[in-house]
């Protein structure tokens, strides 16, 4: 029965997340997992239950070790991409030249009044529009709006200003937003788009206005341009040295991977002599590293008929981890210390490093027998992870190296400590005075609430707080718009701290009905007035 409704409720949640780039959904909060150590527990066989755990952690294994041969093939193509970066900031480079030499040779200047001032020279069509020439201009100008309104993918040229063609085109905002903008055209195809160049058709402008931004863009735009340009050529030169020393590493986890998977095969064949052979009794225990043996059945000691008493096995000590983290989002690092390794709990404590970069991804190392750093592939032979009598002397050892590398600390986001503690009333009370209720489903995981909330465009985010198996508090977001799930916006996402949970969903906060834009039944365009506003068919 539990083994029905293991495979049932897979198959039901896999279909609700709707992703279908993961073929193997494992969720250890969900109740296809609550079904398997169900049946696992049912069945009296303690290897049922040890298949299951096994095969949890080989899939999350797998999944990290399909994430990191991800992760390398990026970075190939992003090392191709950060090679060609000097090559591309010469052609930057001649681009600002020629665009410079553009702009002075078409500008000419008088002086009034002791004051240098440019000259209003449109060239349209083979013809120059000077001063005198404001109408037409503006006819122009009209028209090329009024084409851009009717198709949004259309662009109209409006002339050739001090060497650079300005083109009109529709500008679409967020919300009510609705315009046009002016894009300039210089040397090599190379193209502009300045922010004080876009309008609203609610905008009132004027032909000195419109100039008088291109001319502030052309006097220190370029140049800023090209600087902008310089600075991204220099962070990706750094980064070039980041890629390099990760590319080729092996998966970090490679050996405890290979391990699952071998006391994965082994229990599966246990259980298949078991139930082969009715009378054969497993002494099998699984390995904690590759090195180790394995007795056969033969070799294994048997049971003595006369025994006096038989001693009950020790009791197995709980999983345990702590986590310090150093930094927010990219370039941070946490450090980890916990007493399980390889898929077993230990009696020490390990320590582990991870530092995470946007485009390298996670790098991890642990602290070894010698004092140093190493990933699993850079580990050298016969030196295993440094064990620690306590979980206080590993995270001294963290604090250390982080002092060391002058990383700061970032304090916990609440004082009271870890989820589990709200448990109770406290829990439910302050997720109702953030607007969630409770659900009446443990389908994510314990104390499960829900809110919905407007996203803004018509869609709505429909959100889950609940606490995982392992004591965080677990969210879990979608994205709804006219009854269709977007796949791309869902978030599935894990804190230490109810804080930190309801920070994240605060993010999200939208007003439940926003205010029409108003509609005017006048719009003024640099001087013209249309008897309606322009609309999209």
């Amino acid at each position: 029965m539990w083994q029905c409704i293991e495979y049932k409720s897979a198959a039901i949640e896999q279909f609700r997340k709707g992703d279908l780039l993961q073929r193997v959904i494992d969720d250890v909060s969900s109740e296809a997992a609550n079904a398997a150590e169900m049946k696992a527990a049912a069945s009296g066989n303690p290897l049922i239950l040890m298949q299951v755990q096994l095969a949890s952690d080989l899939r999350k294994l797998e999944a990290l070790y399909s994430q990191h041969q991800r992760g390398q093939h990026r970075m190939r193509d992003r090392l191709k991409y950060l090679a060609s970066a000097e090559s591309r900031l010469d052609r930057v480079e001649a681009d600002y030249a020629e665009n410079i030499r553009i702009r002075d040779f078409s500008t000419r200047t008088v002086t009034e009044k002791g004051k240098e001032k440019i000259l209003v020279e449109l060239v349209h069509e083979g013809k120059v529009l000077g001063d005198k020439d404001g109408e037409k201009m503006r006819d122009i100008l009209v028209g090329g709006i009024k084409e851009v309104t009717r198709n949004s993918s259309a662009k109209v040229l409006f002339g050739t200003y001090r060497g650079f063609k300005m083109t009109i085109i529709r500008s679409l905002g967020l919300s009510s937003y609705d315009g046009f903008r002016i894009i300039l055209q210089g040397a090599g195809d190379q193209q502009f788009q300045p922010d004080n160049l876009r309008y609203s058709f609610d905008d009132k402008l004027s032909l000195s206005g419109l100039f008088q931004r291109v001319d502030n863009f052309l006097g220190k735009g370029l140049d800023e341009a090209v600087a902008r340009q310089r600075e991204n050529v220099r962070q990706e030169i750094a980064e070039m040295e980041t890629v390099k020393a990760a590319l080729g590493k092996e998966f970090p986890q490679q050996e405890e991977l290979n391990l699952t998977r071998e006391n994965h095969s082994a229990v599966m064949r246990e259980l298949q002599r078991m139930q082969d052979d009715a009378n054969y009794v497993s002494t099998w225990t699984p390995k904690t590293s590759l090195a180790d043996g394995q007795p056969t059945t033969a070799e294994a000691p048997q049971p003595q008929e006369n025994s006096a008493a038989v001693e009950s096995p020790a009791k197995q000590p709980e999983k345990q981890y702590y986590k310090l983290k150093y930094g927010e989002g990219e370039g941070r690092t946490e450090y980890l210390v916990t007493n399980q390794h390889n898929g077993t709990i230990r009696d020490r404590y390990m320590l582990h490093r991870t530092y995470f970069s946007e485009h390298v991804g996670s790098l991890g190392q642990g602290m070894y027998e010698d004092g140093q750093w190493h990933s699993t592939s850079s580990a050298p032979r016969g030196v295993h992870l440094k064990r620690f009598e306590t979980a206080e002397e590993a995270l001294g050892v963290a604090r250390e190296d982080a002092a060391r590398r002058g990383l700061k600390e970032t304090p916990p986001a609440e004082a009271a400590a870890p989820v589990s503690a709200l448990n109770g009333a406290t829990f439910r009370e302050r997720l109702a005075r953030a607007g969630f209720r409770p659900t009446g489903s443990d389908f994510y995981g314990k104390n499960e609430h829900s809110k919905t909330m407007d996203a803004g465009d018509g869609g709505i985010f429909q959100m889950r707080i609940f606490q995982t198996a392992d004591n965080q508090t677990g969210l879990h977001v979608q994205y709804e718009k006219y009854n269709m799930i977007d796949g791309s916006r869902t978030v599935n996402a894990q804190f230490g701290t109810l804080d930190e949970a309801l920070e994240f969903v605060g993010a999200y906060q939208t007003p439940a009905e926003r205010p029409a834009a108003p509609m005017p039944e006048e719009t003024h365009v640099r001087g013209m007035v249309f008897s309606s506003r322009p609309r999209v068919r």
